[in-house]
């Protein structure tokens, strides 16, 4: 099942997406996370609603940041998906290694790009130094 993990709903803590994201069902321990990105009122007798995109812009700002590597440049593309969101942004200063750049982009792609397509995209490589 395509369920958010518990690590997922504390890791978008301040993060403005987090409430078209995910949701709660239940209380407590028996609390479940779901997906409520594209739950939508049923309008139509037999319409299952989904239409999932394929493709985001922010997973066009994200592969091109991990394409250009280590620049400010890729810092202000991760930052233009940030600012969306609420979050603050990076700088050379904060992200000083290409370790942290990986982190931090890794990150986003997990957190911004969060169940929102039905294609899984496998980040997998080191971006150019």
């Amino acid at each position: 099942m395509n369920y958010p993990t518990n690590d997922l709903d504390t890791a978008t803590i301040g993060d403005s997406r987090k409430a078209t994201l995910i949701g709660v069902y239940g209380s407590g321990t028996s609390a479940k996370l779901y997906v409520k990105k594209f739950l939508s009122p049923v309008t139509l007798v037999d319409d299952g609603e989904s239409d999932w995109p394929v493709l985001r812009y922010a997973d066009i700002l994200l592969l091109l940041a991990e394409a250009q590597g280590y620049t400010q440049p890729s810092l202000d593309l991760i930052n233009a998906v940030r600012t969306r969101a609420g979050l603050p942004s990076h700088t050379m200063a904060t992200i000083t290694t290409l370790a942290q750049f990986e982190k931090a982009l890794s990150h986003e792609r997990r957190i911004g790009l969060l169940l929102k397509t039905s294609v899984g995209l496998i980040w997998c490589g080191s971006t150019p130094q």
